[in-house]
Order: structure tokens, then C-alpha cells, then sequence
């Protein structure tokens, strides 16, 4: 009986706390104005990032774009390179 009542009290204890606690937090308003506030911030921070995130990518699927037609112009001026050397070099013997 006695381990049993101990343990009821705990969780009577625990209970009450708990009901306290969750009424402080309902009657503390300044709290709950910061709390929204600080949620607020957060989410647009949140949003800022992904903003910034979507440019980002932007930014690097052009220059990635930019990238392969340079590169596409350099093999072609390459391969002309080439051609001319060649046909230099036959007409030399």
C-alpha cells in the first residue's frame, strides 16, 4: 500500500505541475506576444532563405548554361585550330 501511494503522489505532483505550468503560460500575454513575435521572425527567415535558395539555383542553372556554350564554342574554334594546322603542315612536304 504505502509503495503504491507513493507512487499516485508522484504522479499527482507531476500533474499539478504540469497544470500549473501550462496555466502560467496561459496567463503570461507579454510571454505569448514574444513567443508569436519570435515565430514570426523565424518564419520569415524561413522564407528570406528559400527566396534566396530558389535565386541561387537560378544563378547556377544560367551559369551552368553559359558554361556549356563556351565550352561549345571553344571545341569548335579548337577543331578549326586543329583543321588549319593540319592542313598546314600538308602542304608544307
Amino acid at each position: 500500500m504505502p509503495l503504491d501511494f507513493d507512487a499516485t503522489f508522484a504522479s499527482e505532483n507531476r500533474r499539478h505541475k504540469r497544470n500549473r505550468n501550462r496555466k502560467k503560460r496561459k496567463t503570461n500575454t507579454e510571454d505569448k506576444k514574444k513567443r508569436k513575435k519570435r515565430k514570426k521572425r523565424k518564419k520569415e527567415g524561413k522564407k528570406k532563405r528559400k527566396k534566396r535558395k530558389k535565386e541561387d539555383k537560378k544563378k547556377r542553372k544560367k551559369r551552368k548554361k553559359e558554361d556549356k556554350k563556351k565550352r561549345k564554342k571553344r571545341k569548335k574554334e579548337d577543331k578549326k585550330k586543329r583543321k588549319k594546322r593540319k592542313k598546314d603542315t600538308s602542304n608544307k612536304g
